[in-house]
């Protein structure tokens, strides 16, 4: 990983996506406009506020035994966030533009090793990518020894975090997430393992939240799905 942020020549260029929540550090209900052209809009970088995190992290109640997707993860910074909070919480997060990719690794190399050792943020692609397969860019020896690395979202996630438009979470509901539900929802083995989902700003249509969490000041809404052998039923 480099050290050394790189030049304007070496930045990829990225451009804003869409409109959504601004990321003042204690309002997230405020709003952005951003260009929507871009045909991978599905979730543009708009970063969520410190406050819209902890009530994200207080919805998911993580524990060491744990394991956080993020799927569009931006920089990365609820990863570090609950890596930081929570002891022994692993933590991978998936982001398609590589800018943002190289801001959070940059950021991540800021914190404590052991802290580092239990974040990964992978340069990829959600909607596109293999489920079954750990998709982790070997950069560096840094990388490939990561502990995270093997950590796929269909075997080992107990969280995901999602903050895409309506559209992002319809795709990706029916490309993968409703398999995956459907998988946790079998009894048998680790198949049976409780999944719990948390959708910032948006209801992901067809399934019921088990909790909703109004934000700050009544502000913008987390939802918090659960599915598997523990999680309550319909």
């Amino acid at each position: 990983m480099n050290s050394r942020e790189p030049s304007a020549a070496q930045e990829p260029r990225i451009e804003p996506r869409t409109e959504m929540t601004s990321s003042d550090e204690d309002d997230d209900s405020k709003t952005i406009e951003c260009n929507t052209e871009q045909p991978y809009s599905i979730a543009p970088f708009n970063p969520s506020s410190r406050s819209a995190q902890d009530h994200a992290l207080r919805l998911f109640s993580l524990t060491s035994d744990d394991v956080l997707f993020d799927l569009g993860c931006g920089d990365g910074r609820l990863l570090l966030t609950a890596a930081s909070q929570v002891e022994g919480v692993r933590c991978v997060g998936i982001e398609l533009d590589p800018i943002f990719v190289w801001r959070g690794r940059t950021a991540l190399a800021k914190l404590p090793h052991e802290v580092q050792q239990r974040v990964q943020i992978r340069h990829g692609n959600v909607l596109l990518y293999d489920n079954n397969e750990p998709l982790c860019e070997k950069e560096d020896n840094e990388q490939v020894l990561h502990a995270c690395s093997d950590l796929t979202i269909r075997e080992d996630a107990t969280a995901i975090y999602l903050y895409l438009l309506p559209k992002g979470l319809a795709r990706l509901k029916a490309d993968f997430l409703d398999s995956l539900v459907d998988q946790r929802m079998e009894h048998d083995g680790t198949k049976g393992r409780k999944i719990r989902i948390v959708s910032y700003m948006f209801r992901i249509h067809g399934w019921d939240p088990v909790a909703i969490d109004d934000g700050l000041h009544g502000g913008v809404r987390h939802y918090l799905y659960e599915f598997g052998s523990d999680a309550p039923s319909d």
